[in-house]
């Protein structure tokens, strides 16, 4: 039996378990996902002279519906992990109780100037950061402070809702409650060739705007011309909880199946930071 195999560690065995689910989604998100060509049509979308065509992109492919399931189970397993960890973190009297690995978006403690109100107004939320943290060693205590989504994002100067451990603990909790789905399907770059009106062929980059998908029918160019339009483009696939009216990956409540891998580093970097201080 390995060391990360021993039942006293527990959470690597969660963590390898996620990692199964990751390894099974990637394989098959690769198809849909490698960079190939797509079909481009066009039509006229004006009565102005010289006439303006506008060339669309239709995306192949159909998504799998085990997708959501997949995503679902790695989120849930790297959640385990930590929760395995504040166990251990803890001293043997208290292993019985109930706890839990803390992530906030709010300090639960900080106040509001003037008023000096909490800003995170559930005192339940203090209690199980309290609860779960307060008997740990001062070590790990300050570890799990310094490492929550609002201490990093202030730090860092970002939004701590697109911290990856904001993102795991809110897809986690959708999961548990409202199944995943393929929010969409589209891409954020790719290359355009066609010839111009001299023939001589023309390869160019396409970039969506803002880093938003584009998606089935939508405008990649606009000429006033007509020519037979290549595009290549890899594809990216958002999990969410209903369907999106505009798709920006990884922020609200939209989840790039790409930010998977990010999640898993940042958890796997609190585990080996933290199992210093487990309290055998």
């Amino acid at each position: 039996m390995s060391e990360r195999q021993h039942p006293d560690r527990g959470w690597w065995v969660k963590f390898d378990r996620a990692q199964e689910h990751l390894d099974e989604l990637n394989a098959g998100l690769k198809p849909l996902c490698a960079p190939r060509e797509h079909a481009v049509s066009s039509r006229v979308e004006s009565n102005k002279r010289p006439r303006e065509r506008v060339y669309r992109v239709t995306f192949a492919g159909e998504p799998d519906e085990r997708w959501p399931l997949l995503v679902g189970d790695f989120l849930f397993n790297l959640s385990c992990a930590l929760d395995h960890l504040a166990v251990a973190l803890n001293p043997a009297n208290r292993r019985n109780k109930l706890i839990y690995f803390p992530i906030y978006v709010d300090d639960p403690w900080r106040r509001a100037d003037g008023t000096r109100r909490y800003v995170e107004r559930s005192p339940t939320n203090r209690k199980i950061f309290s609860d779960s943290t307060r008997h740990m060693l001062p070590e790990a205590q300050a570890l799990i402070k310094w490492t929550q989504p609002y201490a990093e994002a202030l730090e860092a100067g970002k939004d701590a809702d697109d911290h990856v451990l904001s993102l795991l603990k809110r897809f986690h909790t959708t999961d548990k409650h409202r199944r995943l789905v393929v929010g969409d399907i589209g891409c954020v770059s790719g290359v355009l060739t066609y010839p111009n009106k001299v023939g001589v062929t023309v390869t160019e980059p396409f970039v969506a705007p803002t880093d938003r998908l584009v998606k089935n029918d939508a405008p990649i160019k606009r000429l006033n011309y007509q020519v037979d339009m290549k595009f290549v483009g890899s594809l990216r696939v958002a999990f969410a909880h209903r369907e999106p009216r505009v798709t920006k990956l990884g922020v609200g409540p939209f989840l790039g199946a790409d930010h998977l891998p990010a999640i898993s580093k940042g958890v796997e970097d609190r585990l080996r930071l933290l199992e210093t201080y487990v309290q055998w």
